[in-house]
């Protein structure tokens, strides 16, 4: 299947958006009675959220384009490469992160006794967890992009029901 450089060129797009999303903090220091401060304003908080929409609705259209039970087991193991494996990847550094510097720094040690860090069950919790916000927050989208792929047969046989 040939990549179409248009639905690339979005989702690089959506992507810096979510970067310049997550920059919107910059504009806090900002007067608020400059320009500046209305163009981020405006920016961060009227363009830039269309970017995780419209992000949801390309993953699920490239997850059901010529999506049959056959394609499913090729796409879900795509899905563990692309979601699944950074997903717990980034979660056990940040978890290791916070275990070996909590001693060091008081502020993360608070974090580890209140995420639960200090336990085996705690650090899996905020690793692999589907229900438990991840330790790095910003990967609450890889998760439910996963959900989402694992769920997709049930999406595909009731979009054929009707």
């Amino acid at each position: 299947m040939n990549r179409d450089h248009q639905i690339d060129s979005l989702r690089c797009l959506c992507n810096y958006m979510i970067v310049v999303l997550h920059g919107w903090a910059a504009y806090q220091y900002c007067n608020n009675t400059t320009t500046e401060y209305h163009i981020w304003d405006f920016v961060c908080n009227v363009i830039m959220p269309s970017a995780m929409s419209v992000l949801f609705f390309l993953s699920g259209y490239l997850l059901m384009r010529n999506f049959t039970m056959s394609t499913y087991k090729k796409k879900i193991i795509r899905r563990i490469k692309r979601l699944a494996v950074p997903y717990i990847s980034w979660n056990c550094l940040f978890v290791l992160i916070y275990i070996s510097l909590a001693s060091v720094f008081p502020r993360l040690n608070d974090r580890v006794v209140s995420y639960g860090l200090d336990t085996w069950h705690g650090a899996l919790c905020k690793i692999i967890s589907f229900v438990e916000a991840p330790i790095d927050g910003p990967l609450w989208f890889l998760r439910a992009l996963f959900l989402y792929s694992i769920c997709s047969p049930v999406v595909f046989y009731a979009s054929r029901m009707g």
